[in-house]
Order: C-alpha cells, then structure tokens, then sequence
C-alpha cells in the first residue's frame, strides 16, 4: 500500500491502528485537525524519475525541472524534443513519443514530486498532492503498475522509490539540483539533501530542493505518525521501544535497504517524540 494508506490508517475515520507509515508528512490542515499524531521521521528516502527507452542504450538521461514538468504535462511529446536534447548534449535521441505515468492511488511519491516541481519549476502550477493527476498520462496503481508500465511501453516517463529504482537497476534520470548540478538519488545525494533539510518545530521535516553540490533535490523522510496518547498500555510500551530501536540501533540497516541513515540531529530530536508518548497516564517509553 501506498502512503495514502498509511496516512489513513493513522488519522482515518474509526482508525484501529497503532500507527501509519508515509513519504511525506500531514498537510498543514490535517495536522491541525488532528493534533494527537505526532512525526517520527525513521529513515531518509527519495524519488527517482525512471524512463524505458530501448533505442537509447546505456546512456543516462539528464534534465531540469522545467523539461521535466513539460513531459509530465504533456507540453513536450517526444523524447528527442530540441529542450530534451539541451539538457542531453551529444546523445542521440529517439523519435519516441512521450508517455507519462503517474501514480492513481493516493501516493507520497506523488507528493514529492509535485513538491519538488513546485519548488523549482515555472512550468508547474500545482501545489503539492498525494492525489496527482497528469491530464496526458495514464494512471497506475502503486509501485508494481509502474513497474509494469515501464515494461510494457517504451517512451514511459514515471517515478518510482528509489530504493526500487536501485535495486532493479532502472534507468533514472539525473536531475538539476539547487547547486546547478545534475545528481542521481544515490545514498551518498540523499545524506546530503539531508543534513540540510528544514526540520521543523513538529519534525515535519522537509528536504525537498535541499541545498548543496551533492544534494539529490527529490528527498524526504519516511514518517512513523503515531497517536501521542493511547490506553493499551502494553501495546504502548513495545511500540515505543520498537521505535526507538529502529531510530537508533536501527539505523544500522538502512543503506543495505537503500535508505539513508537519519541525520543526527534529527535523531536525538526523534528521542523527544518518543518520550512525550503516553500510555494512559504513565510515560510509553520505558524500559
């Protein structure tokens, strides 16, 4: 499931779960609405921009978000296109039409890209969604329907994690970072993007368009959202020390996954999430 799934499961209406998983953090009016879920980031993560040419061979592409916000909408039909080419001197593009796919369930990929294009383009003009709607593309549903678009037509333009775009060695595209450089999501991009992120005074942290020669710019977290309260007091307590582990000891697992370790900082603010948890009216966290 996507992170449409696990925003809901944790503000959802009679949501019975103990926690919800995403990509990006609650919207300023969700976070409003329901004060009692907290942001534990547990893990840096990223987007990657994956294409299927066959006629290109092993070439990377590059592109700026401009061009890119012009493919997604369909502004830009065809992947030899002369602004496609600017970016991609000396490469021999094919006259293949371009087929953008984006995500039809509610997705937190979705959401930093739409972030991403928001921050950096002049030619995107929508704000940030977890429910995006590309007029000339074709929606699929989560990661495997793009996996399988990509597969099955050649000329694709989609995203995927990437943590799945580098396990499955998937053509990505280099994009232009705030520094003028064109960086792929690589653990080395997403650890930079994060050092420098925004935060936040709630730790709805943001590390989209982060500064920096090496920053990948389509980088956030992948968010715990945990209730603040609750009574089942056992519950309570192995979900905190859970949680503590995966913030601390943890994290030790994350680049063999493709994640990014969390920034330290970010750590040790997490420790003050995981303190203020309660389990009816003693402290969650305790050992």
């Amino acid at each position: 499931a996507g992170s449409g799934a696990g925003v809901k499961a944790a503000i959802g209406f009679g949501s019975t779960a103990d926690f919800g998983v995403s990509d990006s953090p609650l919207s300023d009016t969700d976070s409003a609405e329901h004060r009692d879920v907290v942001h534990l980031p547990a893990a840096v993560e990223a987007i990657a921009l994956v294409y299927s040419l066959a006629g290109l061979g092993p070439t990377r592409l590059q592109a700026t978000p401009d061009v890119v916000a012009d493919m997604l909408a369909g502004s830009i039909l065809w992947w030899d296109d002369r602004l496609v080419a600017a970016d991609n001197p000396g490469v021999k593009l094919p006259h293949v039409a371009v087929r953008p796919a984006y995500r039809g369930d509610q997705s937190g990929s979705s959401y930093l890209l739409s972030e991403w294009l928001s921050k950096t383009s002049k030619k995107w003009h929508d704000p940030p969604t977890r429910s995006l709607v590309l007029p000339a593309g074709l929606a699929v549903m989560q990661e495997d329907g793009m996996l399988q678009r990509l597969a099955a037509s050649d000329g694709t333009l989609g995203y995927v994690s990437a943590v799945t775009a580098n396990a499955r060695h998937l053509p990505t595209i280099a994009v232009r970072n705030a520094a003028g450089r064109f960086v792929t999501p690589t653990l080395e991009g997403m650890r930079a993007a994060a050092a420098t992120a925004d935060l936040g005074g709630d730790l709805r942290a943001h590390a989209v368009a982060a500064p920096g020669d090496l920053a990948y710019p389509i980088c956030s977290f992948t968010f715990v959202l945990l209730h603040a309260e609750g009574g089942n007091a056992p519950a309570r307590r192995a979900l905190a020390r859970f949680f503590w582990w995966a913030t601390h000891d943890g994290q030790a697992f994350a680049p063999p996954l493709g994640f990014g370790a969390l920034p330290g900082e970010l750590q040790v603010r997490g420790e003050g999430v995981l303190h203020s948890l309660r389990a009816g009216s003693d402290p969650a966290l305790v050992w």
